[in-house]
């Protein structure tokens, strides 16, 4: 069986988890930035973590893998709490996603190959085993 295909069946019946936060103080101006022009900021999350974010003004629900709606949250709280004093950008949603060590969470979700299966990639060259 393709090893894509595994992965895409193993992700699709493991369950999802939904968390709702509330972010506090309830001041429009920085749930405006926060978010970004058409909740760019959000879809950004959402698309580094493939969870989904779904809000009602400073109310949140994150729907996704478990490690992968934590590491979210933990995201959301820390943007939220910059917008005190800065303006929020994509770039530092990225810095700040990197900086909450998101890539080893999701590492946890990912497939583990076994010693004993082989995987094989077909290039231009040939395989590679």
């Amino acid at each position: 069986m393709n090893l894509h295909l595994i992965k895409y069946l193993k992700i699709n019946t493991l369950p999802n988890t939904t968390q709702e936060i509330t972010l506090l103080p309830a001041d429009n101006q920085r749930l405006s930035n926060f978010c970004g022009q058409f909740d760019v900021h959000l879809r950004q999350i959402e698309k580094r973590l493939e969870v989904e974010i779904a809000n009602r003004g400073n109310r949140f629900k994150v729907t996704g893998f478990s490690e992968a709606v934590k590491a979210a949250c933990v995201v959301m709280q820390t943007l939220f709490e910059t917008t005190v004093n800065e303006t929020i950008t994509p770039e530092q949603v990225h810095l700040s996603m990197q900086d909450s060590s998101i890539d080893q969470l999701l590492d946890t979700t990912t497939d583990e190959i076994k010693p004993d299966e082989q995987v094989s990639i077909k290039t231009k060259r040939g395989m590679v085993k």
